[in-house]
C-alpha cells in the first residue's frame, strides 16, 4: 500500500472486511485512511534520509484495537536497536502535543474567511485572529496577521478600503475568489504569477511549455520536493538530457521530467503504464494530480487578465492533456478535451470523455469546431445538466 498504487481503494476495502489478513504499507496509513488492525507494527524507525516523528508514530499505532471497529484490544510494536529504544520509549510515554501551523497558510486562511465573508474589516480579522489555536498557545502577536493582508492586497486577491472612522474593510478580487475556490497557496500562486510575467514571450508552443513547466517544478512545494530513488535519478537525467554531479536529483527534476514526458510522450501514457522513461509511474503520479491544480489555476485568468494571454492558454491546454493522458492527448488537445466534457454530466465524465474523445478522433476532429448540428451519440447529460 502506496500513494499512487492503482489498487489501494480494492485492498483497503479488503482489509476492512477481514479478507486480508496483514497489509504492509507506508506511513500513507499514517492519517487520513481509516483502517483498523488488530496490530501494528512500525519496522523501521526512519522514512528514506528522515526520521520519523513521533505524532505519525502515534498516528499509525491509533490503527490498532480501534473499539467500533470489530476490535477490542490491540497491539502496537516500534522495532528499534538498543540505542534508540530509551530514547524512543520516553518520547511514546511524553506524547505529542499538537501545536497551531495556522502562521505557515495564515494568507490563505484569511482570503478563505474573507471570500466567505466572515471576515470584511480589520476589526473582525483581529476577532478571528482571538479564537485561533495559535492566539490561545501564546501567539498574541497581530503582526502576522497584518502582513497576511498587505500580502494578499499587494497580490491583488484583496482590496482595502478605509473609511472616515479609519476602519479598514477587506473585500476579496475576482483572483482572489479564483484562488480560494481552487484552494491553491496564495504565495505560491503570486510567486508563480511574478516569474511567469516577468519571462519573454515564448517563440512557439514547445518553448512556452517548458517556460511553464519550469515555473511549476520551481514554486511549487509538491513538486519541488518530489524524489526518486536513487536507482532511478539516472533516468531523470535522461529524461531531462542533463549530466554532471547531482543529475536527476536537483529540486524540481522530477516534476519537471514529468510534465516533460505528458508534453512531449504523450504515447507512453496508458492504463497499464508502469515505468515511462524508466522512472516509476508511480512517482509520477502524485505529480500528475498535484500540477493541474495551479494550470487550472493560472488558464482561468485569462478571461481576468491578470496573466498574458500565452500562459493561460498554454495552462488550459497542458492541463486538460494531464487530467486526460491516459487518452495520450497531443498538444493542441485541450480544446476538443474541453468540449467533450461539456458534453457529459461530471458523475459520467470518467466513462462518456473517453467515448466521445475517440469518436472525434476517428471522424478526423482536432478541435471543437465542427459544423454538424445535434449532440453526438455519446453525449450523457443528465436532465438537469
Amino acid at each position: 500500500h502506496y500513494q499512487g498504487w492503482e489498487y489501494r481503494r480494492e485492498t483497503e476495502r479488503e482489509f476492512r472486511d477481514r479478507e486480508l489478513d496483514v497489509l504492509v504499507a507506508t506511513t500513507t496509513v499514517a492519517a487520513g485512511v481509516n483502517l483498523p488492525a488488530r496490530a501494528v507494527i512500525v519496522q523501521e524507525t526512519e522514512v528514506g534520509l528522515n526520521a520519523l516523528d513521533v505524532a505519525t508514530v502515534q498516528q499509525m499505532f491509533g490503527r490498532a484495537g480501534r473499539i467500533g471497529a470489530g476490535e477490542y484490544h490491540g497491539w502496537a510494536f516500534l522495532l528499534a536497536t538498543d540505542q534508540e529504544r530509551a530514547r524512543w520509549q520516553s518520547w511514546l510515554v511524553a506524547g505529542h502535543t499538537v501545536r497551531s501551523q495556522i502562521q505557515s497558510s495564515l494568507a490563505e486562511q484569511v482570503l478563505g474567511e474573507v471570500v466567505q465573508q466572515r471576515i470584511g474589516t480589520s476589526g473582525q480579522a483581529g476577532y478571528w485572529w482571538r479564537q485561533t489555536l495559535a492566539y490561545h498557545q501564546g501567539s498574541h502577536d497581530v503582526w502576522p496577521l497584518g502582513r497576511a493582508v498587505e500580502f494578499l492586497a499587494d497580490a491583488r486577491m484583496l482590496t482595502i478600503t478605509v473609511d472616515e472612522a479609519g476602519e479598514r474593510s477587506l473585500a476579496a478580487t475576482e483572483l482572489g475568489r479564483l484562488t480560494a475556490r481552487i484552494m491553491v497557496a496564495p504565495p505560491v500562486c503570486d510567486a508563480l504569477r511574478q516569474r511567469l510575467a516577468g519571462a519573454p514571450v515564448p517563440m512557439g508552443p514547445a518553448e512556452a511549455e517548458e517556460l511553464l513547466i519550469g515555473a511549476l517544478a520551481a514554486l511549487v512545494p509538491k513538486l519541488v520536493q518530489a524524489t526518486v530513488g536513487d536507482e532511478h535519478r539516472a533516468a531523470v537525467a535522461r529524461m531531462l538530457a542533463t549530466t554532471g554531479p547531482g543529475a536527476g536529483a536537483q529540486p524540481g527534476d522530477l516534476a519537471r521530467a514529468t510534465l516533460l514526458a505528458v508534453s512531449s510522450l504523450p504515447a507512453a501514457f496508458h492504463r497499464a503504464v508502469r515505468q515511462v522513461g524508466g522512472v516509476p509511474y508511480a512517482a509520477m503520479y502524485p505529480i500528475l494530480e498535484e500540477a493541474p491544480r495551479y494550470l487550472h489555476w493560472l488558464a482561468s485568468q485569462g478571461l481576468l487578465g491578470t496573466v498574458h494571454p500565452w500562459c493561460a492558454i498554454v495552462a488550459a491546454d497542458l492541463e486538460r492533456r494531464i487530467r486526460w493522458r491516459y487518452l495520450q492527448p497531443v498538444r493542441g488537445s485541450g480544446r476538443l478535451l474541453w468540449a467533450c466534457e461539456q458534453m457529459a454530466t461530471p458523475v459520467h465524465l470518467d466513462e462518456a470523455v473517453p467515448r466521445l474523445w475517440a469518436a472525434a478522433r476517428a471522424r478526423g476532429h482536432r478541435g471543437p469546431d465542427w459544423r454538424v448540428a445535434g449532440r453526438p451519440r455519446d453525449c450523457q447529460l443528465d436532465p438537469e445538466g
